[in-house]
């Protein structure tokens, strides 16, 4: 096994980085410069990766502070000593955009680092074709490219059709998408729209243009839109439709939200008690609007996901404390659920307070987090666990369940070079194990290595081949066309 940090060392690291969290979870009371200046003086200054997973969620939290956001940026490029260093940063922060990621982040802000001038056209296109591998990647990028520059889509959409495996008429196929896409990214910034009033929180103006004429509906539903703030775990998959309600409860926007709910009928209201207002509710931050939801007596259980994602601390420790009590919150599989939520969401101060309150995890518990941290990618929480788990049992004991595919295959799955390097180094004996499931055939980690790279040339394929992770004909996970796991 590697030699890895001591625990005492991982665990300052993990305290740096919760102070960075709590300062940018509240960016009113904190300026850019002091945020830099921490950030200079704390490990993040060489771990690039750790410090542009932090200021692009920031954006997901807090999407009215983009201006903030992008200051902090500028300024730490600025305080770059070298050209490498300056190169290193800036791909770090690109390559935050992988839309695999399960957590993935909202590609507006690149529009913003665009205009902004920190990034040049031809750096976006490039990084953003590495991490497009199917049609599905090239439509979440094409209308942020295309409202950065036509010339720039153009370019972006010649070059991805270069670069795809299947045979088709990418103009036609894309024709109709895009104009869907299209219509929901403009309606962010239209004036007068329901969107623009909600987000402003203007009951004037949203009764003038709305309330006042006749086809005017309280149920109006919103088109959601991938490119816009709205949290897109909030709306009716089926429909790509948001209640009109349940927008204003995001933005926390309370005279709206007040009209609109003294103007639900109960049958109404009721109805909703199973959809996802209180999640809404959560993400606005808004106190008096939780009053008023836990008044109406709707559910909250699964809010408690959406705390730990927007690091509603106060929300959560409300949720958790006054609404559930003691006793469920100290049950194992509440305690686990939690520290998948943390890893999901990168909290790194939410998973420290689990770990301090279960006192230990057991053992397959252990495994569990590590593969959640290693599957989604979470560099800094899977070394945490790993030093948690060495610090609490004295050595490191990996045990993979039969019907789960290994570490490694989570870490080849990312197509992470030094998130494989360091699984290798501490679960080299279960490379390939293969999981006891009978009449299923599950390809290698080599072969997930291959979807990525079907030259078998690149870095990550001779990495495992080095390492040997090729060289026998054990199964161990199915995968699609773009090389993800199917679960």
């Amino acid at each position: 096994m590697a030699d890895f940090p001591s625990f005492e060392e991982i665990s300052h690291q993990a305290e740096q980085l919760e102070e960075l969290q709590d300062m940018l979870s509240d960016p009113d009371d904190v300026s850019s410069s002091r945020v830099c200046e921490f950030i200079k003086n704390s490990f993040l200054i060489n771990d690039l990766r750790t410090l542009a997973e932090e200021l692009v969620d920031l954006f997901v939290i807090r999407p009215d502070k983009e201006s903030y956001i992008i200051r902090i940026i500028k300024k730490l490029i600025k305080k770059s000593k070298s050209v490498s260093e300056l190169s290193n940063l800036k791909h770090a922060i690109l390559n935050i955009f992988y839309p695999k990621h399960a957590s993935s982040r909202p590609v507006a802000i690149l529009r913003s680092m665009l205009d902004a001038k920190i990034f040049k056209s031809t750096e976006i296109i490039d990084v953003v074709l590495e991490q497009t591998l199917d049609y599905i990647d090239f439509l979440m990028f094409a209308p942020e490219i295309f409202s950065c520059s036509k010339d720039m889509f153009e370019q972006f959409k010649k070059e991805f059709s270069k670069q795809i495996n299947q045979v088709y008429n990418i103009d036609a196929l894309f024709e109709d998408d895009f104009s869907f896409l299209k219509e929901c990214y403009k309606y962010k910034s239209v004036p007068n729209s329901p969107q623009f009033c909600i987000m402003k929180d203007d009951i004037d103006l949203f009764q003038s243009c709305y309330a006042s004429k006749n086809e005017f509906n309280i149920n109006k539903k919103l088109v959601w839109s991938p490119f816009g703030f709205f949290n897109g775990k909030c709306f009716d998959k089926k429909s790509n439709e948001v209640s009109l309600i349940s927008y204003a409860a995001n933005f926390g926007s309370i005279k709206i939200f007040k009209f609109l709910y003294l103007n639900m009928s109960k049958e109404e209201l009721i109805r909703k008690k199973n959809t996802i207002l209180m999640h809404c509710a959560t993400v606005g931050n808004n106190p008096e609007i939780i009053h008023i939801l836990e008044h109406a007596n709707l559910p909250f259980n699964k809010a408690i996901k959406t705390a730990i994602y927007f690091r509603r601390e106060e929300l959560y420790e409300w949720f958790t404390t006054v609404k559930l009590g003691r006793k469920k919150v100290e049950k194992p599989d509440f305690i686990m659920k939690t520290a998948i939520s943390c890893i999901r969401s990168n909290n790194m101060k939410f998973l420290s307070y689990v770990l301090d309150y279960s006192k230990s995890l057991e053992r397959d518990k252990q495994y569990q987090c590590l593969r959640y941290a290693v599957q989604y990618n979470r560099m800094f929480m899977t070394r945490f666990l790993v030093s948690h788990a060495l610090n609490e049992f004295k050595k490191l004991k990996i045990i993979p369940q039969n019907d789960q595919p290994s570490l490694l295959c989570y870490a080849v799955m990312q197509n992470d070079i030094d998130m494989v390097k360091f699984v290798i180094s501490f679960d080299s004996k279960n490379k390939n194990h293969p999981p006891n499931v009978q009449g299923k055939k599950y390809p290698r980690a080599f072969d997930i290595a291959v979807k990525h790279d079907p030259s078998k040339k690149g870095t990550l394929c001779k990495f495992l081949k080095k390492h040997k992770c090729y060289q026998t004909d054990n199964m161990v996970a199915p995968i699609d066309n773009a090389g993800c796991i199917i679960m």
